[in-house]
């Protein structure tokens, strides 16, 4: 919307953005007639915040509060099942992963990783660009990809500027090519762990909520599965824009240059050697908690059996133990400070998790009202006999294109319970639906509106629009194969996805089987 045609109002939100949201609201719940109260309150809040959340008619954190107010006034959920969907423990597990993120940025550990990272790949521009992407990734995995990408933008400069300096002048190939990789690298690394990014929380939060008999999906089993999607599409990327705009060749001198802002770190300092334990801590804790089937009757036991009941405790435990223990240890450098303080903890984007609960708010009333199976009955007749191959493939064009123009968090909280509904309408197995358009979610690369990372990269003036649409198109196509293909290869050994129909946990009342 050019400037001048919106106005806000004395309360400071936006006024058309939001009176359209009001407005598509009140058209859903007209629409809906002929359903159940339930339902079409549930339709008319979900169509109005999810306007309010690509509109920006008001602050994210603001809006995610609507459907806490709205749900019960409307008879769609009591406030007790509300309440508790906004305080879900996968919200807690990425509170935690943030205090940890943040200890990582208060003590500078992420750039002692991203320039190992980089010294070890060499100093040829192509390199340099590999390596950041692969510095930026393996962090990406852990912390938020926005804060990764907010991290590593100034590293990535830094790049650009000694190679600049040590070259003949600005390279735009070369920082087109770091930068916007920088971009793609910290939305693709957030795809290999539960914790990397919102929409695969968002996917592992309602796939429990609609199906809480379903076996969990281990931190192992996402990473045995993911972590080959993650290097492939990070190395896929990384052609792709490096064959688009060749960087030029190498020059000896920009080794220097790394080199010298590398030893410029100096040695370990006892916090960034205790931050370090400490993420390794949290790191290993996920991984373990549950027992590790290596095949021929060998396992790897987990912690969790321990505890007189193994059940009691879930990843999000672990997070926010090992959150709770940097507020403990000293840091070492300075006399009376700990790892984390209350100061850095604060800076926790609280708006992303009231944004997570009113997602999780929404997908517990889609199921309670019966809504997700009405969507799934009036998309059944577009999806019949269509093979699964082509329905995932589908699912996964669908949600990446969307995420293009709509925040991927915003599109993994609409399309969950709709898919969840179209998967039981056509009796398949809802992992085959659920997990690609969770993944898909991030990888919209087209435009800079499209992620956080690519608006955050997008900001540094170098990357221009077209060029961007351009790569970002063929690295979408890539996204959408690559995940399609982890789903028939993959999917079924590790996450035990079916192919031939519904497994019995997923077989709800009323549903077709």
């Amino acid at each position: 919307m050019t400037e001048g045609t919106d106005r806000e109002s004395p309360l400071g939100f936006r006024l058309v953005p939001f009176l359209a949201g009001l407005g598509l609201g009140l058209a859903a719940f007209l629409l809906s007639g002929s359903l159940p109260p339930a339902q079409r309150a549930t339709a008319a809040i979900t169509v109005a915040t999810t306007a309010w959340w690509i509109g920006g008619a008001m602050p994210l954190g603001a809006a995610s509060l609507f459907p806490f107010v709205a749900l019960p006034l409307a008879g769609a959920m009591p406030v007790g099942t509300v309440a508790t969907a906004y305080f879900d423990p996968i919200i807690l597990l990425f509170f935690g992963g943030f205090l940890l993120a943040l200890g990582i940025e208060r003590w500078g550990l992420h750039r002692r990783i991203a320039y190992g990272i980089v010294r070890r790949v060499g100093a040829g521009p192509r390199r340099l660009v590999l390596g950041l992407m692969l510095g930026t990734g393996f962090i990406s995995m852990w912390v938020s990809n926005t804060a990764t990408a907010l991290l590593m933008l100034p590293i990535a400069l830094a790049v650009v500027a000694g190679l600049e300096e040590a070259g003949a002048g600005r390279n735009e190939n070369f920082a087109f090519c770091a930068l916007l990789g920088v971009g793609y690298a910290a939305s693709i690394g957030g795809l290999g762990t539960p914790v990397g990014t919102a929409p695969n929380l968002i996917f592992l939060g309602q796939y429990r909520a609609f199906f809480p008999q379903a076996p969990e999906i281990t931190f192992f089993q996402w990473m045995v599965a993911c972590g080959p999607l993650v290097l492939l599409l990070l190395l896929a990327a990384w052609a792709i824009l490096t064959a688009f705009a060749p960087p030029g060749p190498g020059d000896p001198r920009v080794a220097a240059a790394v080199e010298e802002k590398a030893r410029a770190l100096g040695g370990w300092t006892p916090a960034e050697k205790r931050m370090g334990l400490l993420f390794l801590l949290a790191a290993l804790g996920w991984l373990f908690r549950q027992p590790i089937e290596l095949g021929g009757g060998w396992r790897i036991p987990g912690w969790s059996g321990l505890l007189p009941d193994p059940k009691s405790v879930d990843d999000a435990v672990v997070a926010v133990g090992v959150a709770f223990l940097a507020f403990l240890v000293p840091a070492g450098n300075e006399k009376g400070k700990s790892l984390l303080d209350w100061e850095t903890a604060a800076r926790v984007p609280w708006d992303i998790l009231l944004l997570l609960g009113a997602g999780f708010a929404i997908a517990k009333a889609f199921e309670a009202s019966g809504f997700s199976k009405t969507v799934g009955d009036l998309l059944l007749p577009a999806m019949h006999g269509a093979p699964p191959l082509l329905l995932v493939a589908g699912t996964c064009a669908l949600v990446t294109f969307l995420s293009e123009f709509a925040s991927n968090t915003a599109t993994a909280q609409f399309m969950m319970p709709v898919l969840r509904g179209v998967a039981a309408a056509a009796s398949l197995d809802p992992l085959l639906l659920l997990l690609p358009a969770g993944l898909a979610a991030s990888c919209g690369f087209m435009l800079p509106i499209a992620t956080p990372p690519n608006a955050i990269v997008f900001a540094s003036g170098r990357i221009p629009v077209r060029r961007m649409v351009r790569v970002g198109l063929l690295v979408d196509l890539v996204g959408i194969a690559a995940i399609t293909a982890l789903v028939f290869t993959l999917g079924g050994p590790v996450f035990g996805i079916r192919f031939d129909g519904p497994p019995p946990w997923a077989a709800l009342p009323g549903s077709p089987r």
